[in-house]
C-alpha cells in the first residue's frame, strides 16, 4: 500500500471530535481556518490571528493533518494559492493584525 493510501485510510478513521479539537476557533481568529497552496497534498492549514496576522499550523501527526485538510475542503474553507493572496483577502475583510507588507 502506498504511503498516500495509508495516510488516507488512517485519516478516515480519525473521529470528528479530534479534528474539531485541532481546528477550534477562538475570538482572536476572525478568519476561521483556511488552506494555502496549489497542491492539495501540500496545502498549509492557516488562520488569521488578530495580533500576529497570518499563521500556519503545524500538525505533527500526518494522518491528522490529512483529516483536517479534508474536513476543511469538505466544509467549504477558502483555498488561497499564496500567502500574498491570503493577506490581500485579510486586508479586504478588514481583519486586524500584522501583515507582511504593512
Amino acid at each position: 500500500m502506498s504511503e498516500r493510501k495509508r495516510l488516507l485510510k488512517l485519516a478516515s478513521r480519525i473521529p470528528p471530535e479530534r479534528i474539531a479539537g485541532v481546528l477550534e476557533v477562538a475570538d482572536d481568529i476572525p478568519s476561521g481556518y483556511f488552506l494555502i497552496g496549489d497542491d492539495p497534498d501540500h496545502y498549509l492549514v492557516c488562520c488569521w490571528h488578530v495580533a500576529n496576522g497570518l499563521m500556519s499550523m503545524i500538525i505533527e501527526d500526518d494522518a491528522l493533518a490529512v483529516a483536517c485538510k479534508r474536513y476543511l475542503l469538505a466544509n467549504g474553507a477558502p483555498v488561497f494559492r499564496s500567502t500574498e493572496e491570503a493577506e490581500a483577502h485579510a486586508a479586504a475583510q478588514g481583519w486586524p493584525g500584522r501583515r507582511a507588507n504593512a
